[in-house]
């Protein structure tokens, strides 16, 4: 109409941008000139509604509402998910319950659930593991729930000042390091996922790798089990942090122990892992400062000659009291082969770490000559008397050694602190939906019965310290929130956790060294069991006897030892010493020999005294004979203080008293001391008169017919001769 049959493109499109017509097609058809939309109030919109057949429950899609520019939309035929046509809220109102919140902190909880990584299809032996998973997962719903009944300080963190949930994911750690450090790259398995924080592993050399791993990740870790002194290095492990005390802090109160024993030499034997050398170097060093000397000596995990190497040198070193850090597996043949070698017993004392479970201790012979410890029980078997037969895979006539380890002890940090009873009890034993724990297993055919969750299987040694490490997580990422919302980084939560303070029902005050990541030493609580024999059926059972804190130290006054007496063992057996000591015989005969010497002297001097003015007695000069007497007596005297040895305070084939203070020393030995004076004094004195003599008698003949001096005498010149004189007795 413009241009004619010329019209460029350009002419066209500026008429289709100011175009507008009605069409029975698709509407009134009208462009947008500076975008070439349609214009959307041109547009026809349908909103469908899914539905489900009244008797097939078959879902259908039906026209509900339709839209246009002028009237909006004319939907009032929609029904909702609730069967109403009445819109559901968008966002949930605040306490009904995690829909609360919105923001998840992903929480990897690495426990050691089996060997194998499930594979095998077993959890670890016991009840233990198992406790301790449902512990973790306990924490994190009590914190979901702001449940305050075992942390107080949950209540000051509500929804609205902290809109933060934990997701937490169990991992089997597998207790090795390889299977800990797979299941590390696991947490990157769903790449929708990012774990902001780790609790575990369990033990330390599983800890370590997968702390190295956290610091480059730079996620927060906090063990609950991992107690070696070298996870404490902040250049190697930056983010690991520990709510059980380390092995310095636990070693310090095994070292004080033996102080308060009055110990100057003591031994430990220990697993020469991250955790087991650790524990050695932290105990050498604090028995240092109480001026303890420690014989110590590795051994291999699962390594019997190791072992056997171990125990000799305690054996070769005469040591009788030891510390002794293993893990359950090498527990059986370890103290079957420390039987062999009579380290058992009265006189004997063994203090275990807390590696060991208390009831490979009850047990004791399950795991020798048992079914308990079936990996080494051909060896174990023949170490304790019995016979092993291959073919059925049993152990025969084998001797019980149970009542062999009573009086022995056992230290270990408990976890909680209020033991049997509490907010965290109630909590375990009124467990009943199952499901609200199974339904999180990382294997669903693993599932937890009932039982688990009675008196019977609340766990003491670990547990609490698992529940304050979840609880610890979670409060350091309210306070990080605080200060940086959502978006928190692990840095800045590591940071909330070095500064973080809180009191727990589960395993007292929490607090941690920020400079280390340990936990505060001084709010530890250990104890010392004691290992006991049940008057009647003489089972073992394991009691606690004593308790530490840092201020009191050690009160142990209960504790009960190998030769059922309150009183400590010897350290060390001192080798018997060939004391040498002078025969009955030997002194008789010395005896009879002093009383010839002295009668031959007496009766010289008789005859000496009777025949004193004869002419030849005379020119011997008596006083001289008498003098050369009594000198023979005293020189002859020496015999009667020699003769004085200790055989009146040690007896040959006895273990002399080494631990007399000098005062004490002094008095037992004071006869020997008088005696040991006398022997150089009398042979001394009399051999200067008896010799003094003789030499006395030679001046004189010096004199009567030595050089005279003046040239006179019966001499011929030769200038000697006799010269009258007086010798008077004054002059000898």
């Amino acid at each position: 109409a413009d241009s004619g049959v010329h019209a460029t493109g350009a002419e066209r499109l500026a008429k289709l941008q100011e175009l507008s017509f009605d069409s029975l097609a698709s509407g009134t058809v009208t462009f947008d000139a500076e975008t070439g939309d349609r214009t959307k109030t041109t547009g026809y919109y349908v909103l469908a509604n899914v539905v489900a057949d009244e008797t097939t429950g078959d879902l259908s899609i039906e026209a509900k509402g339709t839209w246009d520019s002028v009237t909006g939309w004319d939907a009032s035929g929609f029904v909702f998910s609730d069967g109403t046509t009445t819109p559901p809220v968008s966002i949930s109102p605040e306490g009904e319950g995690w829909l609360g919140y919105d923001k998840y902190i992903e929480l990897a909880l690495f426990m050691p659930m089996s060997t194998d990584l499930g594979e095998g299809g077993a959890w670890l032996e016991g009840a233990f593991w198992k406790a301790n998973s449902a512990i973790a997962l306990m924490a994190v719903d009590h914190f979901n729930e702001r449940n305050s009944n075992i942390v107080a300080d949950l209540a000051n963190y509500d929804k609205t000042t902290c809109p933060i949930v934990l997701n937490g994911t169990l991992f089997d750690s597998g207790y090795t390091a390889t299977n800990g450090v797979t299941q590390y790259t696991r947490m990157y398995s769903d790449p929708d996922v990012n774990f902001d924080a780790i609790v575990g592993a369990a033990r330390s050399a599983v800890s370590g790798p997968i702390a190295t791993l956290a610091g480059i990740d730079e996620i927060p870790q906090i063990s609950y089990w991992s107690t070696s002194a070298s996870l404490a290095n902040k250049d190697d492990y930056p983010y690991f942090m520990r709510t059980i005390p380390s092995d310095a802090a636990v070693s310090y109160g095994a070292a004080q122990l033996f102080d308060d024993y009055g110990y100057d030499e003591v031994g430990i034997l220990f697993v020469a892992d991250a955790y087991g050398q650790n524990y050695a170097d932290g105990f050498i060093d604090n028995c240092a400062t109480f001026g303890i000397d420690v014989k110590s000596k590795g051994f291999s995990y699962d390594n019997q000659a190791a072992i056997d190497a171990a125990l000799m040198s305690m054996v070769n070193r005469r040591v009788n009291v030891f510390i002794v850090v293993i893990f359950d597996e090498d527990f059986g043949y370890f103290m079957a082969k420390a039987y062999s070698l009579g380290l058992l017993g009265a006189g004997k004392l063994m203090i275990f770490a807390d590696a060991v479970s208390p009831s490979y201790i009850t047990n004791i012979d399950d795991h020798t000559s048992g079914s308990g410890s079936t990996h080494t029980l051909e060896l174990s078997c023949p170490l304790v008397g019995g016979t092993y037969d291959a073919s059925s895979g049993t152990c025969t006539g084998a001797t019980s050694i149970k009542s062999q380890l009573v009086g022995f002890g056992r230290l270990n940090p408990v976890a909680c602190t209020s033991g049997a009873s509490g907010a965290l009890y109630d909590a375990w034993t009124s467990v009943d939906d199952l499901s609200v724990y199974n339904d999180r297993m990382p294997y669903a055919d693993w599932q937890l019965d009932a039982d688990l969750f009675t008196a019977a299987n609340y766990e003491l040694d670990v547990s609490c310290y698992v529940y304050d490490a979840v609880m610890a997580h979670a409060i350091a990422a309210c306070d990080a929130y605080a200060d940086s919302g959502v978006h928190a980084t692990g840095a800045e939560r590591l940071a909330k956790l070095q500064e973080l303070s809180f009191d727990s029902l589960a395993s007292g005050t929490v607090t941690f060294d920020a400079d280390t990541g340990n936990r505060d030493k001084t709010t530890g609580y250990y104890v010392l069991s004691n290992v006991v024999a049940d008057e009647t059926t003489g089972d073992l059972l394991i009691k606690e006897k004593g308790t530490w804190d840092s201020v009191t130290g050690w009160d142990a006054s209960g504790f009960i030892f190998s030769d059922n007496t309150a009183e400590p063992p010897a350290s060390i057996t001192p080798p018997l010493e060939k004391l040498n000591q002078l025969s009955d015989n030997v002194k008789s005969l010395g005896f009879a020999l002093a009383i010839v010497s002295f009668m031959i002297g007496l009766i010289f001097a008789i005859w000496t005294i009777a025949n004193y003015n004869t002419r030849i007695v005379r020119a011997s000069q008596p006083q001289f004979l008498l003098l050369i007497i009594f000198g023979c007596w005293v020189s002859t005297a020496t015999i009667l203080p020699i003769g004085v040895d200790d055989a009146g305070v040690h007896l040959e084939g006895e273990v002399r008293d080494l631990d007399l203070d000098y005062d004490e020393e002094r008095e037992v030995y004071a006869d020997m001391d008088f005696a040991c004076q006398m022997t150089p004094f009398l042979y001394g004195i009399g051999f200067a008169i008896t010799f003094s003599s003789l030499f006395s008698k030679i001046i004189r003949v010096l004199r009567i017919f030595g050089l005279s001096g003046s040239g006179r005498g019966s001499g011929s010149g030769s200038g000697t001769g006799l010269k009258k004189m007086r010798v008077q007795v004054k002059d000898m």
